[in-house]
């Protein structure tokens, strides 16, 4: 290592507790070299010996990351199939809720002349496909079953039940409920 022009280099060099002879040029080529990452190292006949992983460290780091990478796999695949039940839920609660709109427009006035009641006191059902996305021949149907019964003559107040059926990946069937109580209209 030459010396720069201009620069001061000291002829012995403080390392810890030791003084190195001729300075930092000693220091690095006698000791910080042979400390660099992945320095071979002599076996007992003098030849360098390579540094390499044994077949258990890889078969090891192999291991560890098949296992990540089905984690990583298996956990995406939950993801797309919660997804997917999240649209045919909400899908069929919207279903529901028009089920609803619709015994909730129906025109009930028993003070009127002459005394209408188009809700009645009945059951009515009502199939349909869910609103969802739809590729080849995955349709999936669902029941709305709409309920209507009566509370209370006096005062009139009925009670209004819409349960929508539909199932999800043969996991069997689900349910979405909305119940709401409707008085006469005035």
């Amino acid at each position: 290592m030459a010396k720069p022009a201009g620069a001061f280099w000291p002829s012995k060099c403080l390392l810890g507790s030791h003084i190195v002879p001729n300075g930092p040029a000693k220091f690095f080529n006698e000791i910080a070299e042979p400390m660099k990452l992945g320095a071979s190292e002599k076996d007992h006949t003098g030849q360098h010996a390579a540094g390499a992983f044994t077949l258990a460290e890889v078969m090891i780091a192999v291991a560890i990351g098949t296992a990540a990478l089905v984690g990583i796999i298996n956990g995406y695949l939950m993801a797309s199939q919660r997804a997917e039940w999240s649209a045919y839920n909400l899908a069929a609660q919207s279903m529901a809720v028009q089920g609803m709109e619709q015994a909730r427009a129906a025109k009930w006035d028993p003070l009127g002349w002459p005394p209408t009641d188009e809700l009645g006191t009945t059951n009515f059902t009502l199939i349909d496909v869910l609103d969802i996305p739809i590729s080849g021949t995955n349709i999936t149907y669902a029941t709305n079953i709409t309920t209507v019964t009566n509370i209370t003559t006096s005062p009139p107040l009925k009670m209004i039940r819409v349960d929508s059926l539909w199932m999800f990946q043969k996991r069997g069937v689900f349910t979405n409920t909305i119940i709401t109580y409707r008085a006469p209209d005035q």
